[in-house]
């Protein structure tokens, strides 16, 4: 990575579920100044958190840390979008004893708890294909083969 008079490139070898460690970083402090709005985009990590991670609390003490007029992103997996038999196949991958590690793909209610106070943008939280779908490049994916909610708020 290298950063331009026209930006600055950093990188923050952290863990989300540490997210005191994130906004205390030196490479974070010293490139991004959290008195002006700012982008957080937490796309397709936060169904790597479990529910004993604390994922709403860790989301929450990151929204919390932006100042007014930032805008945070999310994409999460979910199983709400598929047939049974499709869930059936795919609920080995949940059981972190089977080694694959963390997968927790939630309801469209439970991503929708991530939001933390912030104002959801149009259309709302839904499928990541029907995220403005009028706009190019055209979803090529129905929602289903997606499985994945997203949603855009303003803080």
């Amino acid at each position: 990575m290298t950063s331009t008079p026209q930006g600055a490139v950093a990188y923050v070898d952290a863990d989300l579920r540490q997210p005191r460690q994130i906004l205390t970083a030196p490479a974070l402090t010293h490139t991004i100044d959290l008195t002006q709005p700012v982008g957080l985009l937490l796309i397709a990590v936060l169904h790597f958190l479990d529910n004993t991670d604390d994922p709403y609390v860790v989301v929450a003490d990151l929204i919390d840390a932006l100042p007014a007029g930032s805008y945070v992103a999310i994409s999460h997996a979910t199983f709400d979008l598929l047939e049974t038999e499709t869930v059936q196949r795919l609920a080995p991958f949940t059981d972190p004893g089977t080694g694959h590690g963390t997968f927790r793909p939630r309801q469209h209610h439970q991503v929708a708890r991530f939001r933390c106070g912030g104002t959801l943008l149009d259309p709302g939280l839904c499928s990541t294909v029907e995220w403005r779908p009028d706009h190019d490049p055209q979803p090529e994916a129905d929602a289903a083969f997606a499985m994945s909610w997203a949603g855009v708020a303003r803080i």
